[in-house]
Order: structure tokens, then C-alpha cells, then sequence
């Protein structure tokens, strides 16, 4: 009796752990990390003089870094960002740019 229960347990775990012949193989993949990702410009504003952009939730003034970026110039409407030899426009209602400028020339 005890071999039959056990021969009975033992197949129902072989067919557990069984494989599905129809699945296809499995990948590991390491997902690439992006360099950073580029803030996001959710607002605006002007306060006395001066333009303010709301990037990640962070108010900044122009000539500040954030998260690695200077923020190069504030516009009505656009944000331009710098690192390195790189710029990045941000839209206010839009998508992101990029535009690569040498700045030696």
C-alpha cells in the first residue's frame, strides 16, 4: 500500500515539474539602463522677472543643474537642458528633442 501511495505522489510531482514541450525557450535579458532619463517639464512659470521650470517636481531658474542637466535656457513654452556636448529641448506641451551641438564650434 505504501509503495502505491508513494508512486502515486512521486507521478503527480513528475507531471508538476514537467516542462510544457510548447513553451518556447526561455532568455535571460539584462535590460540596458539608460544613461539617465530625461526630466520631466510639467509647468512654467514666471516669478517676478524670472521664468521658472517645474522639472520632476523641482523648481528651477536657468544656469542650475538638475539631476546632471544645466538647465540652459527657459522659454515660454520649452526648456532647454545640457550635458556635455549634447541639448535636449523639453516641451511644455509636447515631446522631447534632442539636439546634438558641438560646442567647440
Amino acid at each position: 500500500m505504501n509503495k502505491l501511495i508513494i508512486c502515486g505522489f512521486s507521478c503527480c510531482c513528475a507531471l508538476t515539474w514537467a516542462a510544457d514541450p510548447t513553451a518556447p525557450d526561455a532568455v535571460l535579458t539584462v535590460p540596458v539602463a539608460l544613461e539617465s532619463p530625461l526630466p520631466q517639464l510639467s509647468l512654467i512659470r514666471m516669478q517676478g522677472q524670472q521664468l521658472l521650470a517645474i522639472l520632476d517636481g523641482v523648481a528651477v531658474k536657468a544656469g542650475q543643474q538638475h539631476q546632471g542637466y544645466l538647465v540652459r535656457q527657459i522659454n515660454a513654452r520649452t526648456v532647454v537642458l545640457e550635458r556635455g556636448s549634447q541639448q535636449w529641448t523639453l516641451q511644455l506641451f509636447g515631446t522631447a528633442a534632442q539636439v546634438i551641438a558641438d560646442k567647440d564650434n
